[in-house]
């Protein structure tokens, strides 16, 4: 992790062709995100993959930051049940 984007790395993250990886997804995904997320709005992640047929779920995690997601303690239970979600 970084404190800081350097130019390359901000480019890196761009958004271009991403409803065509989406798209191509062929193994089990989750998507994770921050209800308090500075760089992306949490809430908008499901109807973007429902409008585009892409069956990933999409957790809120409460009172995470984005890079609380990788960072912060409290955001792991919310991992586990991502990966080994109960049946």
């Amino acid at each position: 992790m970084t404190a800081s984007y350097s130019y390359r790395l901000s480019m890196n993250f761009g958004g271009r062709g991403y409803e065509t990886y989406l798209k191509k997804i062929r193994r089990p995904a989750a998507v994770l995100v921050g209800d308090a997320d500075e760089q992306v709005i949490a809430d908008q992640f499901a109807p973007l993959l429902q409008r585009l047929g892409v069956n990933i779920p999409v957790t809120i995690v409460p009172d995470m930051k984005h890079a609380d997601m990788i960072a912060a303690p409290g955001a792991l239970p919310a991992v586990v049940r991502a990966i080994f979600p109960q049946e």
